[in-house]
């Protein structure tokens, strides 16, 4: 009796997927999940494929649409049976992408993200190893999503881009969730459990800017944010949550008139909230009304604040303190 997997597979571009062209210089998103899955011929002894290519594209042009196309694919690829899902995308923004379905995928099903460091046709390239990775997972992991690189299962709510070319470019602060090795996956701990809001938010995300604010710099971005109409502002401050005198003065009325995140620019660790009390430390820009990320970082900041179902500060308080 068969007893194997139904995997899906669906391509949206990036290194992985990336070729030299004769008409240009270096590689570009050229494969098809096809070409992708004909590469590896072992992947066949752990599951059944289908395949599909979403898109074609390096993953700084991925959007809230495509975003979208993965949710609806997924609901589709589950109901008819699939048993897991591989999406291959650029690692440029994997993390944000990874952690907009895990904000949204209500399904029964695992779904893990997977990307390469280094293209097809390069010495030592990456990609081959992170797609095995990645189908031996889908077939093991509990429903969920889940980014796999470098024979490591992330969480996507943890996990960064922290190097921008090394094998080992993404980590998560807490960790990896667990190892593939030998093709079982070896868990330490389970995801982290996932607010699961409603995807109809990705046809209509508010707008957002992120700013990090300069050393020796004017606010003079905040003003351009309210010119234009941002329905809300993360500021990706210093260190524990930091910002100069003339900053803070800044962000006071901004505060008061649409929802402010407070992150860091350093990218781990949590913002203070009670030790610093001199103007523009974490207690000030709080009792202004910035409103601390927790753990998130300023790029999930900014993706969490898009996708709320409404700028009320208190529920924008209480998601946070959930998550």
């Amino acid at each position: 009796m068969d007893d194997m997997k139904n995997i899906q597979i669906c391509a949206l571009g990036g290194t992985i997927a990336m070729s030299p062209s004769s008409n240009s210089e270096g590689v570009l998103p050229s494969l098809t999940s096809d070409d992708l899955l004909a590469a590896i011929p072992e992947l066949h002894g752990y599951a059944h494929f289908t395949t599909h290519t979403l898109a074609k594209v390096g993953s700084a042009n991925l959007n809230y649409d495509h975003a979208s196309h993965i949710i609806d694919y997924a609901e589709k690829a589950e109901a008819c049976g699939a048993d897991g899902i591989v999406f291959t995308q650029g690692t440029d923004t994997l993390e944000e992408m990874s952690f907009i379905i895990w904000l949204m995928w209500s399904g029964t099903i695992p779904i893990v993200f997977t990307a390469a460091m280094r293209h097809p046709a390069s010495v030592g390239a990456d990609g081959p190893a992170n797609l095995l990775a990645s189908v031996q997972a889908a077939c093991q992991l509990e429903s969920g999503v889940y980014v796999v690189m470098n024979g490591e299962v992330h969480d996507p709510s943890f996990v960064q881009k922290c190097h921008t070319s090394a094998l080992n470019a993404f980590s998560s602060e807490c960790g990896p969730l667990g190892f593939v090795v030998d093709g079982d996956v070896k868990m330490s701990r389970s995801l982290t459990v996932s607010p699961r809001y409603d995807k109809s938010k990705l046809k209509t995300p508010y707008r957002v800017a992120l700013i990090t604010p300069a050393w020796a710099d004017s606010p003079w971005q905040l003003e351009a944010a309210i010119n234009h109409n941002f329905d809300g502002l993360v500021i990706a401050a210093y260190g524990g949550g930091h910002v100069s005198e003339i900053w803070s003065d800044a962000l006071r009325p901004v505060a008061k008139k649409i929802p402010t995140i407070l992150a860091s620019r350093v990218g781990r660790g949590r913002v203070l909230t009670s030790t610093y009390g001199y103007k523009g430390a974490e207690i000030d820009l709080i009792s202004a009304g910035l409103i601390p990320a927790g753990r998130f970082d300023a790029c999930k900041a900014r993706v969490f604040l898009s996708l709320q179902k409404s700028l009320d500060i208190q529920g924008i308080k209480q998601d946070l303190a959930v998550i």
